[in-house]
């Protein structure tokens, strides 16, 4: 089955609720515990949730010092990158 991309307007065109979807572009090795990605995913949800920044700031913010911008464009996203965390819809 091939991915079918869908931006934040699909959405709302099929009646949908704004939403993202975030996945790794390839397989990651996770033999062995990845520190960096721990820590980059604590942030985002950190940035994002408590912070209050939508997606596309809180994946930006999370990234430093973690897994950098080379990995982070490894990192696909279909949908709203604008979206809000869980609870702030306007």
């Amino acid at each position: 089955m091939t991915p079918v991309q869908l931006s934040a307007q699909d959405f709302v065109a099929l009646g949908g609720a704004r939403r993202a979807f975030l996945g790794w572009k390839k397989k990651l090795d996770t033999a062995l515990f990845d520190q960096r990605r721990f820590t980059f995913a604590e942030r985002f949800f950190e940035q994002w949730i408590d912070n209050g920044e939508n997606l596309r700031r809180a994946l930006d913010l999370a990234a430093p010092g973690t897994v950098g911008a080379s990995e982070l464009n490894k990192l696909q996203i279909w949908g709203d990158l604008e979206l809000p965390p869980q609870g702030r819809f306007p």
